[in-house]
């Protein structure tokens, strides 16, 4: 249903303070942080940047191999691991194409 601007507002304002507390954290440790846009996790998982998510999460089981029953079905899942695939490609890990 219609939650109102309100909620829209609140989760914005969760998703800028678990942002801000991933570059604290990162800071305290001293690690590295990688932004990697969604079109370009798409673009270099399936060959599209506009991919649907049914997309990204067939082309992440493709990659890792993935057949039923330990297959990846839920999308933030997919776009988590796709990101990792996304990472490892531009940094030319051996192995991750």
């Amino acid at each position: 249903g219609f939650a109102g601007p309100r909620s829209s507002n609140v989760a914005v304002m969760a998703i800028g303070e678990a942002r801000g507390l991933g570059y604290l954290l990162a800071g305290a440790l001293s690690a590295t942080v990688v932004e990697i846009a969604p079109a370009t996790m798409k673009k270099t998982v399936t060959g599209s940047g506009s991919a649907t998510k049914d997309l990204v999460i067939d082309a992440v089981n493709q990659t890792l191999g993935l057949v039923a029953p330990y297959t990846i079905h839920d999308e933030n899942e997919a776009d988590a691991v796709g990101l990792a695939i996304a990472l490892l490609r531009d940094r030319a890990v051996p192995g991750a194409d």
